[in-house]
């Protein structure tokens, strides 16, 4: 149970990290460098809300 709560969170914290990054790369003009992190952004929250619904 604690164990899914760490998790759950753990892939939140990812996924906002990676959005943030993706802003910053496309700011960079690396479009595909932001693809590849906004899919991160969304598998993270995808296995986040998974991980939610356990608790």
């Amino acid at each position: 149970m604690i164990y899914n709560k760490i998790l759950a969170y753990a892939f939140f914290m990812v996924g906002i990290i990676s959005i943030i990054a993706s802003e910053i790369y496309e700011r960079k003009r690396k479009p595909f460098a932001a693809l590849k992190l906004n899919t991160a952004f969304w598998a993270c929250m995808i296995l986040s809300a998974y991980y939610f619904s356990l608790i």
